[in-house]
């Protein structure tokens, strides 16, 4: 019964605490909503100072704004600053854009001589005297060059629109150089531009390194490259080369043998690159033919082409041997091989041409067989025939083994079939048939 009282002041707390709960909710509906304000600047990356407090680089977003009026101040370097007021409301959101527009001075630059290229930053931008109402703000290279003289480096500072002079005296880089040549005449590029004819004095060059190059018909081009200084006067005397020529030689018939002041250089057609220009003395030669001779005179820098055209001074033979199939030598040296007949004993006719006029030694050489060196004649343009006779040896030169004996001799024929022909002995000659035959052998002849 004590506690009574007490239960029953509970509900009664938590009732006054509704109330009050009920009244904060009341208070913050009627607190104003929060606004937000975004910054924007072109270009970005400006400070930007809200109601003269700095607020970071833009863009931003500022948010938890209370409504009312704020005023956006931005600083940019090489930019004029900007300033925007904007009226929030409650719960407004709102975008501030701000186009910052880029500072520039005032600067005439003059150049004693005038007429000297003016280049800004590495941009072109005239000739002195230049005017440049754009300049832009903050610290800049000036190159100002004219040709014939030093160009020169200024920086230029600018923060406002005060007017500012920028005067420069250019310094010349002239130099003289004097060419002379042998032979004279030659035509001068200096830099790869026409300068003249040697001799020749070039005045007003630029300091430094110039490349120098004479050109002249006939010669080599002389190149030199010329270190030259401002106020000095540069000689060059150059001893110009005779530009090599070449040399064609041709004949009819051709592969004759080609003599270029008494050296062999080949066989017709040759090709002589690098020739001195002047005169040469060219003889041609060939076995059968009248040799020719001539002086051609090459030129510098071209190609000269000779032709010689050869007469006729041989004759012909026209050999038969018996039997064919012998070696024949003329003079020693080999010509060929008669060839045997289908049917006969002789040989098909063997010609050698381009004899030389004149005696002549001939050999024929087969085994088995002997022939008495002879001597015969031929005249130019004409032809010889000669039949010759050969004496065969007899020379065992092979040994047969049959079914009942062994057989030595020359071997005179081999049938398709297979048959040997061996002549036994002198004038003795046997048939013995391929089934008799075991073995057969050459018989080594002792040297």
């Amino acid at each position: 019964m004590r506690n009574f009282p007490l239960l029953r002041l509970v509900p009664v707390l938590a009732l006054c605490v509704g109330l009050l709960s009920g009244c904060d909710q009341i208070e913050k509906m009627r607190a104003k909503p929060e606004s937000q304000l975004r910054i924007e600047t072109v270009p970005t990356g400006a400070v930007a100072i809200v109601n003269g407090a700095p607020r970071g680089l833009t863009p931003m977003t500022l948010t938890g704004l209370q409504p009312g009026r704020y005023t956006i101040a931005t600083q940019r370097d090489g930019y004029r600053n900007a300033r925007q007021s904007v009226v929030l409301a409650a719960g407004e959101r709102r975008t501030a854009k701000i186009e910052l527009t880029e500072l520039t001075g005032l600067v005439l630059a003059e150049s004693s001589p005038g007429e000297a290229d003016v280049t800004l930053d590495g941009a072109f931008r005239g000739k002195t005297p230049l005017m440049m109402s754009d300049f832009p703000a903050g610290t800049h290279r000036l190159h100002i060059a004219r040709p014939g003289y030093f160009a020169k480096d200024i920086e230029v500072s600018v923060k406002d629109r005060t007017p500012q002079l920028v005067k420069v005296d250019l310094t010349s880089d002239a130099a003289t150089l004097t060419v002379n040549s042998e032979p004279t005449g030659a035509a001068v590029l200096v830099n790869g531009a026409n300068r003249g004819t040697t001799p020749c004095t070039i005045d007003a060059l630029p300091s430094g390194e110039v490349q120098l190059e004479l050109r002249l018909d006939g010669y080599a081009k002389y190149q030199q490259a010329v270190k030259i200084s401002a106020g000095q006067t540069f000689q060059v005397a150059a001893t110009l080369t005779p530009q090599p020529g070449t040399l064609k030689i041709v004949t009819t018939p051709d592969k004759a043998k080609v003599y270029v002041d008494e050296q062999l250089r080949g066989d017709a057609p040759v090709t002589l690159n690098g020739l001195m220009p002047g005169d040469h003395r060219v003889r041609v030669e060939m076995k059968g033919f009248e040799p020719d001779a001539r002086t051609v005179k090459v030129k510098a820098d071209d190609t000269v082409i000779e032709e010689f055209r050869l007469s006729e001074n041989s004759g012909v033979l026209v050999l038969v041997t018996e039997p064919g199939g012998a070696r024949v030598l003329v003079d020693g040296e080999v010509q060929g091989e008669t060839k045997p007949a289908p049917a006969g004993a002789v040989s098909l006719p063997f010609e050698i041409h381009l004899l030389a006029p004149g005696e002549h030694n001939l050999q024929l050489v087969r085994p088995g067989w002997s022939f008495q060196p002879t001597k015969f004649s031929v005249e130019s343009g004409k032809a010889v025939t000669l039949n010759e006779k050969m004496t065969r040896l007899f020379i065992p030169d092979i040994q047969v083994r049959t079914r009942d004996e062994v057989i030595t001799g020359v071997l005179l024929r081999e049938y398709a079939s297979g048959d040997l022909e061996i002549e036994r002995r002198p004038g003795v000659i046997v048939r013995i048939k391929v089934f008799d035959i075991i073995e057969r052998g050459p018989i080594k002849q002792e040297k």
